[in-house]
């Protein structure tokens, strides 16, 4: 595999363990940085994956890892700011992308710090993405058929209007 097909990931609860498996499936190498222990053995039950227990604001867990052989790190730990400063830290050991779970949208208005200063390539607000998600489908509910086109990039609605709906 090469160097870009190598994935990290920081955080194996919800969001980290669900990305695993749909890596690991695809047949993505990952390696994943926890703390918790106890996430640990339940993710080695089900997960072909190298996973260390560490703490993603130690240098000796990135070493472990061998983050200089990674081409992507998705940071999806329970804490905005070391999801952050991974970003920093990723930079560093020569990972060229770099995607960041955030819970707090403040924290993604780019006011004081944007993402290109932190070098985070893509920032992730699961919640603001599961309300974009729920809006969409209610207003599809309305719709007599919908397509998906340019690789999930855009829809194609098709609705069929009556004259109540001037």
């Amino acid at each position: 595999m090469s160097k870009d097909e190598n994935t990290l990931i920081l955080g194996i609860g919800g969001v980290g363990m669900h990305l695993a498996q749909r890596l690991v499936h695809e047949g993505y190498p990952v390696t994943v940085i926890e703390s918790d222990s106890e996430l640990l053995e339940a993710a080695a039950e089900s997960l072909d994956a190298r996973l260390i227990c560490g703490n993603a604001m130690q240098l000796s867990s990135w070493r472990e890892a061998h983050a200089q052989d990674m081409g992507l790190m998705i940071a999806a730990t329970n804490d905005d700011s070391t999801n952050m400063l991974s970003a920093l830290i990723a930079d560093r050991f020569g990972i060229e992308r770099k995607i960041v779970r955030t819970r707090s949208i403040e924290l993604m208005d780019g006011s004081i710090l944007s993402p290109e200063d932190l070098k985070i390539d893509l920032m992730v607000h699961p919640e603001e993405l599961v309300a974009q998600e729920i809006f969409r489908l209610v207003k599809r509910a309305s719709c007599n058929d919908l397509t998906v086109v340019g690789d999930g990039n855009m829809l194609v609605l098709a609705m069929r209007l009556t004259k109540s709906h001037r």
